[in-house]
């Protein structure tokens, strides 16, 4: 049996456009500095920060969104995969330098 690590940004389910990434980094450095979420969502109607969908910010729909925020970032780090078997022609697409004798 052998650990295989596999470093991948495309565990994620889509591209987010920078304004989205922006505001979902700004919702978690807030709730990072310690405000709630109706308090998040206060500061982001105050700034005049639109919803998604073009509405205001309720404190259901900030917690909803950092949750996912929080579970996207999960994805996307580093996971370790055990694999029982590779078989030998894979062997040689994923680790090309095990085939190559020693001097």
């Amino acid at each position: 049996m052998m650990d295989v690590t596999v470093r991948s940004k495309n565990l994620t389910t889509c591209d987010l456009s920078p304004e989205r990434l922006e505001r979902l980094h700004l919702i978690n450095d807030l709730h990072d500095q310690g405000l709630n979420s109706r308090e998040i969502a206060d500061h982001l109607n105050d700034l005049g920060i639109r919803s998604p969908r073009g509405g205001t910010y309720s404190s259901k729909l900030v917690w909803v969104t950092l949750n996912k925020f929080k579970k996207r970032q999960e994805r996307v780090k580093d996971t370790t995969y055990t694999v029982d078997k590779i078989y030998p022609a894979r062997r040689e697409r994923i680790f090309p330098d095990m085939n190559q004798e020693k001097p």
